[in-house]
């Protein structure tokens, strides 16, 4: 039996993005098609900057925007609990008012640090997501859909 009450619900017109990096060994090797000889993992930070400065440039308030690693040997709560993935901004964040916040300057200015500084770039994969690892990809593929499907509740 059908329901002749059923509607169709509107998304709360937000978009999303998220970047992904794959933490594996070959990404912190030279690209040696690339004139400048830098990493597969520069090249791919420095085209997340591109995009997240294009949309902050854009004010699109509604853009949630997060950023994930992958086959990391570290993990962090965000992951929630899966192995093997560091979640370094969630797709939704909160100021201390309890108010979401949208992607801003911060987030592209600590970006621009880990591409201009590799000391730093250098500390934050050995230490900070502890180098490579393996992580289960459907694992990997069931955080993305949650990251769409998670509403922080305040207590």
């Amino acid at each position: 039996m059908e329901s002749t009450n059923a509607k169709i619900q509107p998304d709360s017109g937000r978009q999303g993005t998220i970047f992904c990096f794959d933490c594996s060994e070959y990404m912190f090797e030279v690209n040696e098609d690339d004139k400048e000889k830098r990493t597969h993992m520069l090249i791919a930070l420095k085209a997340m900057r591109s995009e997240m400065n294009h949309k902050c440039l854009s004010a699109d308030l509604r853009e949630m925007v997060s950023i994930i690693f992958f086959n990391t040997a570290k993990t962090n709560i965000d992951a929630e609990a899966l192995d093997n993935i560091f979640v370094y901004r969630n797709m939704v964040e909160y100021d201390e008012n309890k108010f979401m916040k949208g992607l801003g300057a911060d987030t592209v200015k600590q970006v621009d640090e880990l591409i201009k500084d590799e000391k730093k770039r250098k500390e934050f994969f050995e230490v900070t997501l502890g180098g490579s690892g393996q992580c289960d990809y459907s694992q990997l593929v069931w955080l993305f859909q949650r990251n769409f499907q998670y509403e922080q509740v305040f207590t």
